[in-house]
């Protein structure tokens, strides 16, 4: 039987960033939705607002909250299903290909497109390595997210991301 990596050895090995540890208040927050009867799209729309929340505000990395989130995810989405994923690979579990909520569909390659928009004029992503922007534009692409994250020969996709603020 193989042993799991604890948070900072796992963390070390394919490069996440870590912040503050796991989210504690992603977990208490979809616990409580799902005490309220959230189904399972409000809890996949309630994981990606946490991370916009968290991330944004350096409070945790998009790994710890995706983490604290894990066991509230349906089957595709949960991070523990690609053991062996570089840092940067576990933003394509972040979405389903399309999520719908009231009526509202999202559907994951327009929000990586849009993201894409936002990210093209930052210097983050000029520095960003070639590999690394065919990765968000595969996702844009609506391209099934595992076939987006295959690192090449050096493993470039496995290398921490050269981003200023780092989020994974």
């Amino acid at each position: 039987e193989t042993p799991i990596a604890s948070y900072a050895t796992r963390a070390r090995r394919y490069g996440y960033v870590m912040v503050a540890g796991v989210s504690g208040t992603t977990a208490n927050t979809l616990q409580l939705a799902l005490l309220l009867g959230a189904d399972e799209s409000e809890l996949v729309f309630l994981r990606l607002a946490m991370v916009a929340w968290l991330v944004l505000s350096r409070d945790h990395s998009v790994w710890e909250v995706l983490l604290a989130a894990e066991t509230f995810m349906p089957p595709g989405l949960r991070i523990g299903e690609g053991e062996d994923e570089p840092a940067l690979c576990i933003l394509g579990r972040l979405l389903p290909p399309s999520l719908s909520w009231q009526g509202h569909t999202l559907h994951s390659a327009e929000a990586w497109r849009a993201i894409l928009n936002a990210l093209e004029s930052t210097e983050a992503w000029r520095r960003l390595g070639q590999n690394r922007r065919g990765y968000f534009n595969c996702l844009a692409s609506a391209a099934k997210p595992s076939s987006c994250c295959v690192p090449d020969r050096a493993g470039a996709l496995a290398a921490k991301p050269e981003l200023d603020v780092e989020i994974l």
